[in-house]
Protein backbone atom coordinates (compact mmCIF):
# COMPACT_ATOMS: atom_id res chain seq x y z
CA UNK A 1 0.00 0.00 0.00
CA UNK A 2 2.70 2.18 0.76
CA UNK A 3 4.26 1.77 -2.64
CA UNK A 4 0.93 3.15 -4.21
CA UNK A 5 0.79 6.18 -2.54
CA UNK A 6 4.17 7.04 -3.33
CA UNK A 7 3.35 6.15 -7.14
CA UNK A 8 2.78 9.80 -8.23
CA UNK A 9 5.84 11.20 -6.52
CA UNK A 10 7.95 8.31 -7.82
CA UNK A 11 7.00 8.61 -11.39
CA UNK A 12 7.03 12.42 -11.57
CA UNK A 13 10.74 11.99 -9.76
CA UNK A 14 11.81 9.98 -12.91
CA UNK A 15 10.21 12.09 -15.55
CA UNK A 16 11.89 15.20 -13.72
CA UNK A 17 15.23 13.41 -14.07
CA UNK A 18 14.88 12.36 -17.88
CA UNK A 19 14.08 16.40 -18.78
CA UNK A 20 17.00 17.86 -16.63
CA UNK A 21 19.75 15.10 -15.86
CA UNK A 22 19.93 11.71 -17.46
CA UNK A 23 22.45 12.47 -19.32
CA UNK A 24 26.81 13.38 -17.79
CA UNK A 25 28.65 15.22 -19.96
CA UNK A 26 31.94 12.92 -19.71
CA UNK A 27 34.50 14.44 -17.44
CA UNK A 28 32.08 17.35 -15.68
CA UNK A 29 29.56 17.31 -13.16
CA UNK A 30 27.17 19.12 -16.26
CA UNK A 31 24.07 16.57 -16.34
CA UNK A 32 21.58 17.87 -19.35
CA UNK A 33 18.15 15.53 -20.34
CA UNK A 34 15.46 15.43 -22.80
CA UNK A 35 14.83 19.27 -21.86
CA UNK A 36 17.54 20.51 -23.22
CA UNK A 37 17.29 18.14 -26.43
CA UNK A 38 13.58 19.29 -26.99
CA UNK A 39 15.26 22.55 -26.53
CA UNK A 40 17.22 22.43 -29.69
CA UNK A 41 13.72 22.06 -32.21
CA UNK A 42 13.06 25.59 -32.86
CA UNK A 43 9.46 26.91 -31.62
CA UNK A 44 7.73 23.34 -30.70
CA UNK A 45 10.63 22.07 -29.16
CA UNK A 46 10.44 24.31 -25.63
CA UNK A 47 6.64 24.84 -25.82
CA UNK A 48 6.78 19.69 -25.84
CA UNK A 49 9.07 20.07 -22.41
CA UNK A 50 7.15 22.71 -21.18
CA UNK A 51 4.01 20.46 -21.63
CA UNK A 52 5.42 17.60 -20.34
CA UNK A 53 6.98 19.13 -17.13
CA UNK A 54 3.08 20.09 -16.25
CA UNK A 55 2.59 16.54 -15.73
CA UNK A 56 5.27 16.81 -12.41
CA UNK A 57 2.51 19.85 -11.26
CA UNK A 58 -0.83 18.09 -12.31
CA UNK A 59 0.77 15.37 -9.84
CA UNK A 60 1.42 17.43 -6.94
CA UNK A 61 -1.74 18.96 -6.91
CA UNK A 62 -3.70 15.80 -6.83
CA UNK A 63 -1.53 14.87 -3.62
CA UNK A 64 -2.52 18.21 -1.91
CA UNK A 65 0.40 20.28 -2.49
CA UNK A 66 -0.47 24.02 -1.50
CA UNK A 67 -1.68 26.86 -4.12
CA UNK A 68 1.42 29.19 -3.26
CA UNK A 69 4.03 25.91 -4.42
CA UNK A 70 2.04 25.24 -7.32
CA UNK A 71 2.88 28.89 -8.34
CA UNK A 72 5.92 28.46 -7.61
CA UNK A 73 6.12 25.36 -9.93
CA UNK A 74 4.27 26.68 -12.35
CA UNK A 75 7.05 29.52 -12.75
CA UNK A 76 9.89 27.94 -12.74
CA UNK A 77 8.15 26.11 -15.74
CA UNK A 78 7.39 29.49 -17.50
CA UNK A 79 10.52 30.74 -16.59
CA UNK A 80 12.67 27.85 -18.38
CA UNK A 81 10.18 27.61 -21.35
CA UNK A 82 10.55 31.41 -22.02
CA UNK A 83 14.18 31.25 -21.38
CA UNK A 84 14.69 27.94 -22.97
CA UNK A 85 13.26 30.50 -26.39
CA UNK A 86 16.12 32.90 -26.53
CA UNK A 87 18.49 31.22 -29.38
CA UNK A 88 21.82 29.84 -28.21
CA UNK A 89 21.29 31.16 -24.56
CA UNK A 90 17.90 29.30 -23.92
CA UNK A 91 19.81 26.00 -25.23
CA UNK A 92 22.65 26.91 -22.44
CA UNK A 93 19.92 28.29 -19.75
CA UNK A 94 18.42 24.26 -19.89
CA UNK A 95 21.23 22.71 -19.05
CA UNK A 96 21.28 25.13 -15.70
CA UNK A 97 17.82 26.25 -14.89
CA UNK A 98 16.73 22.91 -13.96
CA UNK A 99 12.81 23.54 -13.40
CA UNK A 100 11.79 20.01 -12.90
CA UNK A 101 14.34 19.35 -10.62
CA UNK A 102 13.20 22.62 -8.77
CA UNK A 103 9.78 21.85 -8.54
CA UNK A 104 10.34 17.68 -7.33
CA UNK A 105 12.31 19.76 -4.30
CA UNK A 106 9.64 22.08 -3.86
CA UNK A 107 7.39 19.18 -3.56
CA UNK A 108 9.29 17.44 -1.12
CA UNK A 109 9.73 20.47 1.07
CA UNK A 110 5.89 20.93 1.01
CA UNK A 111 5.42 17.96 2.07
CA UNK A 112 7.56 18.03 5.03
CA UNK A 113 6.06 21.39 6.23
CA UNK A 114 2.08 20.72 6.17
CA UNK A 115 1.16 23.75 7.57
CA UNK A 116 0.32 27.07 5.32
CA UNK A 117 1.72 30.06 7.62
CA UNK A 118 3.73 33.60 6.85
CA UNK A 119 5.68 32.18 4.09
CA UNK A 120 2.76 31.30 1.69
CA UNK A 121 1.04 34.97 2.52
CA UNK A 122 4.54 37.16 1.96
CA UNK A 123 5.75 34.84 -0.87
CA UNK A 124 1.76 35.70 -2.88
CA UNK A 125 2.13 39.42 -1.69
CA UNK A 126 6.06 39.96 -3.09
CA UNK A 127 4.63 37.77 -6.27
CA UNK A 128 1.87 40.31 -7.09
CA UNK A 129 4.43 42.85 -5.98
CA UNK A 130 7.17 41.48 -8.36
CA UNK A 131 4.38 41.13 -11.49
CA UNK A 132 3.06 45.01 -11.04
CA UNK A 133 6.92 46.04 -10.93
CA UNK A 134 6.99 44.39 -13.97
CA UNK A 135 4.44 45.17 -15.81
CA UNK A 136 4.73 49.07 -14.99
CA UNK A 137 9.17 48.82 -16.02
CA UNK A 138 8.01 47.07 -19.50
CA UNK A 139 5.32 49.96 -19.78
CA UNK A 140 7.50 52.57 -18.87
CA UNK A 141 10.22 50.97 -21.32
CA UNK A 142 7.59 50.62 -24.40
CA UNK A 143 6.79 53.88 -23.81
CA UNK A 144 10.61 55.69 -23.79
CA UNK A 145 11.63 53.37 -26.99
CA UNK A 146 8.40 54.17 -28.93
CA UNK A 147 9.13 58.47 -27.99
CA UNK A 148 12.77 57.81 -29.35
CA UNK A 149 11.94 55.74 -32.77
CA UNK A 150 9.03 58.22 -33.21
CA UNK A 151 11.47 60.93 -32.96
CA UNK A 152 14.12 59.48 -34.85
CA UNK A 153 11.27 58.84 -37.27
CA UNK A 154 10.73 62.58 -37.38
CA UNK A 155 7.24 61.89 -35.94
CA UNK A 156 6.37 63.87 -32.94
CA UNK A 157 2.59 63.25 -31.55
CA UNK A 158 0.61 65.90 -30.77
CA UNK A 159 1.32 68.21 -34.40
Amino acid sequence: MQKELDMPESEARSLARILDASVRVPGTQIYFGLDSVLGLVPGIGDLSSGFLSTYIIVRAYQRGVPRSTLTRMILNVMFDTALGTIPIIGDLGDIFWKANTKNIELWRRAKEDHTRGTGDIIFLAALLISILAFSILCAYLTTKVMSYLASQMGFYPGR
